[in-house]
């Protein structure tokens, strides 16, 4: 999935991580996580090759661990129940926040597992919407 990050200013704070949300109960591997600031990838571990370092879950999204998805490593998200942008999330680092007012562009790979398969991608301060195909 290939999106664009709008920031508007008005969340507390500036963009300094990327949070993954399902939107119901379920389960996903995830995979390839970026965020793209002027071309340059600033998402810490988004290919979780160094394990689940710089990535926190949160209430019903703590339950993350390291799978293997054929290329490497994948993270996988087990949720009881659908997140939130507040204590309902997994939480990325981000190694240089985002510029409100400017766009950024979010990547992702999402793969096998799913019981609902919707999950949402978005950075504090931000909207995330796809990009027409």
């Amino acid at each position: 999935m290939d999106g664009v990050l709008t920031n508007y200013g008005t969340a507390v704070g500036v963009p300094n991580s990327v949070n993954v949300i399902l939107l119901g109960s379920g389960e996903c591997l995830l995979d390839n996580i970026e965020v793209l600031k002027d071309g340059l990838n600033v998402v810490s571990n988004g290919t979780f090759e160094a394990g689940l370092g710089d990535w926190t879950g949160q209430g019903n999204h703590s339950r993350i661990e390291i799978a293997e998805n054929g290329d490497g490593k994948a993270l996988k998200l087990t949720s009881s129940a659908r997140g939130d942008p507040g204590p309902y999330r997994l939480r990325g680092r981000l190694t240089a926040s985002l510029t409100l007012g400017r766009t950024a562009t979010l990547r992702a790979q999402r793969g096998g597992l799913e019981e609902n398969g919707s999950c949402s991608f978005a950075s504090p301060a931000t909207t995330w919407r796809p990009m027409a195909t």
